[in-house]
């Protein structure tokens, strides 16, 4: 009958101030939802099961348990899970990591479904182009305000440029905003205009002091539209004007 393997090798090793370091390894059981391999505090463990799920994902891993069967985080060599009532947070506190109150929040809603909430409080997302120091960078900013939602280019304040918000659809750009120009909507039947109740899509309204946008130097395609719209409408009251016997 062949003699069990001998045990490990432990070595020791004691700094100057008296403490105590293990340096060969520690061998610990291979545990169960139940029995964990480490336990801690009595009802907190851990175990590692060499056959976490089944075929591509069937690799060691560990995973961490609270009490009985919950199982609440997995780390293996394929990633990391959670359980679905687990959230990602961070705390509000620098240097404190388990203060009950939370900064931000990342959080699983349903199936398919990431949220970023946090009771109350209005949620916001930044995207950066470029970033130097909290007054150097570009980024794309999406969040909540008092009034709406918010989506907008933003630049430091003593650095970077101000950038368009360009809209798209399968690649294609179909809307862009420039800085400093402005676009609303009025009346109960929604109609395009500048910020100024006075002009309808680029053509100042009759008794008003409102002019014309300004035109990018050689965008012609812009000055051939609102000729045509302008066209357009001559050409309508003409045919009223002819309808009534008004015109030749």
């Amino acid at each position: 009958m062949p003699l069990p393997p001998p045990p490990p090798a432990t070595v020791w090793t004691v700094d100057i101030n008296g403490k105590t370091t293990q340096l060969g390894p520690l061998n610990v059981p291979i545990g169960t939802a139940i029995n964990p391999s480490v336990i801690l505090g009595g009802i907190y463990g851990l175990y590692m099961n060499p056959q976490v799920g089944t075929g591509t994902f069937a690799v060691p891993g560990y995973v961490f348990t609270t009490s009985g069967l919950r199982r609440s985080l997995m780390v293996w060599d394929a990633g990391i899970k959670v359980n679905s009532d687990c959230e990602m947070a961070w705390s509000d506190t620098p240097g404190v990591a388990d203060k009950a109150e939370t900064g931000l929040s990342l959080r699983r809603d349903e199936n398919n479904r990431l949220t970023q909430r946090n009771a109350t409080n209005p949620q916001s997302y930044s995207l950066y182009n470029t970033w130097t120091d909290s007054t150097h960078f570009e980024r794309l900013d999406l969040g909540w305000t008092p009034t709406g939602c918010f989506i907008s280019t933003t630049k430091g304040s003593a650095g970077g440029s101000p950038r368009d918000l360009v809209m798209g659809a399968d690649g294609d750009e179909v809307l862009r905003f420039k800085p400093g120009h402005s676009l609303a909507f009025f009346g109960v039947a929604p109609v395009v205009k500048q910020l100024s109740a006075g002009v309808v899509n680029n053509v100042p309204a009759s008794g008003t002091n409102d002019t014309f946008d300004d035109f990018e130097d050689g965008n012609w395609t812009a000055l051939r539209a609102l000729c045509s719209q302008m066209a357009r409408k001559i050409k309508e009251q003409s045919d009223l004007l002819r309808n009534y016997g008004l015109a030749g």
